[in-house]
């Protein structure tokens, strides 16, 4: 016998469905078995139907939904998956519990699964809203700022049409904020101080760091300049 685990066969409810349904069976199977997984529970395909009956098919379906609208999940690209995603991810995972026990008395009543769905949408929201991870990923903002109303430093500096550097943006920043009497407000100046603080610190310690690093080596265990 194989050591290799073998591959779970496709689930009967799936013959005869279209693609977007098989997929979207795939979808829900694949987060309902994350949480299942994550709480040591046995896969969906064991689950049986006394493990849900009465009430308890809800209670499941509101655990999952509060684990899937208040977990970051990593998109293949980068980032986390979005709340408009993650309903349609909770819809999916309605629909194979629906599949699977197709006979269950929740499905008679409707009023349920609307509310549960409003309060997925709120959690999900709140999550998005309050997370620090996501909250960081949604504020960050390009190195380059806005040099005018007309066209952005990145757009300019990719389509080469200008040639974005310190000197530029700190230009920049004097022509934009002169006052009639010919200086600049104090709320600007400490910006462009810090400005040009930043830059001066970064070029000077990448310079000695450089120096350092040519004239002392490399420290080959540790992977790091020998300073």
């Amino acid at each position: 016998m194989s050591s290799k685990q073998a591959a779970r066969p496709p689930p009967s409810c799936l013959l005869g469905k279209s693609p977007k349904t098989v997929e979207g069976y795939q979808t829900g199977l694949t987060y309902t078995n994350k949480y299942l997984e994550l709480y040591d529970y046995p896969p969906f395909d064991e689950l049986s139907f006394e493990a849900v009956e009465n009430e308890f098919l809800q209670e499941l379906l509101g655990s999952i939904g509060t684990y899937v609208a208040g977990t970051n999940f990593v998109k293949r690209g980068g980032g986390y998956v979005a709340e408009s995603a993650k309903l349609t991810y909770f819809k999916a995972i309605k629909e194979i519990f629906k599949h699977k026990f197709p006979t269950h008395s929740a499905w008679n009543d409707k009023q349920w699964w609307t509310d549960m769905r409003k309060d997925f949408e709120t959690h999900a929201k709140r999550h998005h809203i309050e997370d620090t991870d996501i909250t960081v990923i949604r504020k960050s903002e390009p190195l380059y700022r806005d040099l005018d109303d007309d066209a952005t430093a990145l757009r300019a500096k990719y389509s080469n049409a200008t040639q974005i550097d310190c000197k530029m943006i700190a230009r920049s920043m004097i022509s934009s904020n002169f006052k009639s009497g010919g200086y600049i407000s104090v709320s600007v100046a400490g910006q462009l101080l810090e400005f040009n603080t930043c830059r001066t610190a970064a070029a000077r310690g990448g310079g000695a760091f450089l120096y350092k690093m040519v004239r002392g080596g490399v420290r080959s265990l540790l992977r790091c300049p020998r300073l």
